[in-house]
């Protein structure tokens, strides 16, 4: 009895329609003794493609959000033991 292969044209997780390649990169990091092969597709029907360029899109603010948080987050810790510093040489200075 032959052995079925895996289909080979990729489908969609969620709604199922065949999903179409936009972009192939190939890359050999450094160190690897193998390629590292990326490939970007897109799903064939109009309406999911839709709803995941929605999601991504929302993923995307959230991060850039998340990002500006963490760097105000810094810009404060480094603002208060800039002042914290400063006024313990204040402190010693005067005794």
């Amino acid at each position: 009895m032959a052995m079925k292969l895996a289909s080979p044209t990729p489908k969609c997780f969620q709604c199922g329609s065949i999903l179409i390649q936009i972009s192939k990169i190939e890359s050999h990091p450094e160190g690897s003794l193998f390629p590292q092969t990326t490939s970007i597709f897109r799903c064939s029907n109009v309406e999911c493609q839709a709803q995941k360029d929605k999601d991504e899109a929302k993923r995307m603010k959230l991060q850039e959000e998340k990002n500006e948080a963490d760097k105000n987050r810094a810009s404060q810790r480094q603002k208060r033991s800039v002042k914290g510093a400063s006024e313990i040489l204040a402190k010693h200075s005067n005794i």
